[in-house]
């Protein structure tokens, strides 16, 4: 039965038979009530005249003060001679104003419980059709009741009530209903040969669509279907086999295409993995087998590739929040980049992860990396030296006390920034070889804030900035080195006061996620670049070089921040507009309750 409402062929035929039963239904429906209501009408004039009868034959002609003899009236309608036609078909009763039977003709009913003799009770006329009543000898029959007031000579009122027996008449509305039950079978039962020679003039040709489809779902796409006719029908099967030819075209240039990309990314020298959201490995070119010394790449689980480049990652999706990074595997540093695709509802789909060799470029950078590092270890010494110097001689008395003063000023500055440089120097030295460490413990993120903003209020005050942030409701715990976290505020902050006007604002606001709590110190300044954006964070980066050094600047302050946020496993970054002003957002891992 479920197969059978499925297709096409049983929905038409029963489509079919439903608007033939409806209309069926409805026209016998109308065609019984009509007839209902026209025997109902007729009976009611009928009565309505037999009542006027007898009112004029016992109730009309009487004058003066008059007592009815109501044995008379009885006798009078029963008479065969009366001028009141005497039927058999209706029952006559007389009732005073109190709905007490005065002349019961036949005495078969109860005529005070009748809904008309109620009405008529308070003068009104009343026909009540199609009533079920019980005769005195228990059966039951179809009345047609009739009840009307009327005014005798003595000034009572008194009530001529009139049933008629309806059994015929329902007997014939009943073999009327009956003829149309018939009538709606033999309806239906044509509707359904009709509707099955009509339904298989339509399901024929789909049937055989259908047949042709299932042979080029196989891969058998050189079909075509012959078109017999111009209607609908065979308009789909000329469109068909279009699309059964543009098929075949497009998945043919599918092939070539996908034959031209698999050569360029064999040839690549560059590694490539794609993996689905399943975890199904999708891809490898020549190059990434090599780079990882994978033979049998496509029989090994996720999982095990990635312990094997040396990221922790369960699944696919996770390598979507992450970020690039050189790792070691064997002797050479391959740089890990992830660029993960999403399917049409911008749902994740997979992940691709590009393999580059940067062992050559990795080296260099170590070896500059030191060099700095030595450098630095080297001048500090007579940088030292030079500082104690100066400030001998400003403590000195020379014979120009003035311009010593200046002069041992401007010494003493410059040694205090060189010395600043060799100490970031060092510092970045230590973060690369991994020396420093770090002293972590549990720390509410707010009073970091609000520390920086105190050590720093004095500063913005003298150029006339304010600085406005509100304490966040709720507690942001990190697990942290407060000191270096306060360093990375610092850095931020006093960046935003100097770089920005006189007299304007800077914000700080929080927010948090489900895994991260988020700090924005936004500045008006000048803004940066968008070319420049993504170099900010580079040692010795400047912006605009001749300002920095004016106002300071060593190009490595955010540096050692990002650095510091890193070794915290968090993440620091910069939304600008240039002539606006600059947003600067660190992000902090939540700790797991």
């Amino acid at each position: 039965m479920k197969n059978f409402t499925k297709s096409i062929m049983s929905r038409l035929i029963l489509l079919y038979l439903a608007l033939v039963f409806i209309v069926m239904i409805v026209s016998g429906i109308f065609i019984y009530m009509t007839v209902r209501r026209t025997e109902a009408r007729n009976a009611e004039h009928e009565l309505k005249i037999y009542a006027i009868a007898i009112y004029s034959t016992l109730f009309q002609g009487r004058t003066g003060e008059y007592s009815y003899d109501f044995l008379e009236m009885q006798r009078i309608l029963l008479d065969p001679a009366s001028p009141i036609e005497n039927r058999s078909d209706i029952d006559v009763a007389i009732l005073d104003s109190s709905g007490n039977t005065r002349v019961p003709v036949r005495n078969e009913i109860v005529y005070t419980a009748d809904q008309s003799i109620v009405a008529a009770l308070n003068g009104y006329e009343s026909f009540i059709p199609w009533r079920r009543g019980v005769m005195a000898d228990g059966t039951i029959n179809i009345l047609m009741n009739y009840a009307v007031p009327v005014e005798g000579n003595d000034g009572n009122t008194y009530i001529i009530f009139l049933s008629m027996n309806a059994n015929n008449i329902a007997a014939n509305l009943a073999t009327i209903r009956n003829t149309l039950l018939l009538a709606v079978l033999i309806a239906m039962i044509l509707a359904s040969i009709l509707g099955a020679l009509f339904s298989r003039t339509i399901t024929t040709p789909i049937l055989f669509l259908t047949k042709t489809a299932k042979e080029m779902a196989t891969g058998n796409l050189r079909q075509e279907v012959s078109i017999e006719s111009d209607d609908e029908i065979g308009q789909l099967t000329e469109s068909f086999n279009n699309m059964a030819k543009n098929l075949d075209k497009n998945i043919s240039d599918l092939l070539s295409e996908k034959n031209r990309i698999e050569i360029i990314q064999n040839n690549m020298t560059d590694g490539v993995l794609a993996y689905d959201s399943k975890d199904k490995l999708i891809h490898a070119n020549y190059a990434s087998v090599d780079m990882l010394g994978i033979k049998n790449i496509e029989t090994m689980s996720f999982k095990d590739v990635m312990k094997i480049i040396g990221v922790s990652a369960e699944n696919s999706k996770e390598l979507d929040n992450m970020e690039g990074s050189i790792n070691l595997i064997d002797d050479k540093y391959i740089s890990l980049n992830y660029n993960s695709y999403t399917n049409k509802s911008g749902r994740f789909d997979g992940i691709v992860i590009v393999l580059s060799d940067v062992t050559k470029h990795t080296k260099l950078d170590n070896m500059r990396k030191e060099f700095v590092a030595n450098v630095s270890h080297e001048i500090r010494t007579p940088l030292t030296t030079i500082k104690s110097y100066a400030e001998t001689l400003l403590d000195g008395a020379l014979e120009n006390e003035d311009l010593a003063k200046d002069f041992l000023g401007v010494i003493n500055n410059e040694a205090d920034r060189i010395t600043h440089l060799a100490s970031d120097l060092l510092e970045l030295s230590r973060f690369d070889n991994n020396q420093l460490k770090m002293e972590k413990e549990v720390v509410e993120l707010g009073s970091i804030i609000s520390n920086s903003i105190r050590q720093n209020v004095l500063l913005a005050s003298q150029k006339g900035q304010t600085i406005k942030y509100k304490n966040p409701e709720e507690f942001m715990d990190i697990l942290c080195d407060p000191a270096r976290i306060n360093q990375v505020v610092n850095n931020v902050l006093s960046n935003a006061i100097k770089y920005s006007k006189e007299n304007t604002e800077i914000s700080i606001r929080t927010d948090s996620t489900a895994k991260h709590y988020r700090v924005y110190i936004t500045d008006q300044g000048v803004g940066i670049p968008k070319e420049d954006l993504k170099r900010i964070f580079e040692r010795f980066y400047r912006v605009d070089k001749a300002r920095s050094r004016m106002m300071g600047g060593t190009g490595l302050g955010l540096a050692i921040a990002k650095e510091i946020m890193d070794a915290h496993g968090g993440k620091i970054s910069a939304i600008s507009d240039l002539g606006v002003g600059t947003t600067m957002v660190l992000r902090f891992n939540k700790i797991d309750r």
